[in-house]
């Protein structure tokens, strides 16, 4: 119960963190860390639900960033946090814009 609080505190900086454009290697070490903090903590599926917002920032640094060990680490996230329905990934990816 705790870590899963404790990630419900972190996961928004790291969400804001993979949208800084400023630094590539803050979203490199953005990126690896929701990796690990889910990974290590069963915290699988439920992020995509919880933040929506999360999946269209993946997909943005899986196709815009220049850093292909960047890109590399948002493959192994989006297969630590597993698969989800192709519908409700319309949807997230779209009701964001």
């Amino acid at each position: 119960e705790d870590l899963h609080s404790s990630i419900d505190k972190l996961l928004p900086l790291i969400i804001e963190s993979l949208s800084d454009q400023s630094s590539s290697n803050k979203r490199c070490i953005a990126v690896r860390t929701l990796g690990l903090l889910c990974g290590s903590a069963g915290f699988v599926l439920t992020p995509y639900l919880k933040y929506p917002q999360l999946l269209p920032a993946l997909m943005h640094i899986l196709q815009h960033d220049t850093e292909w060990k960047t890109r590399r680490e948002v493959i192994k996230v989006l297969g630590i946090l597993g698969a989800i329905d192709p519908i409700r990934v319309n949807h997230l990816l779209y009701s964001s814009n």
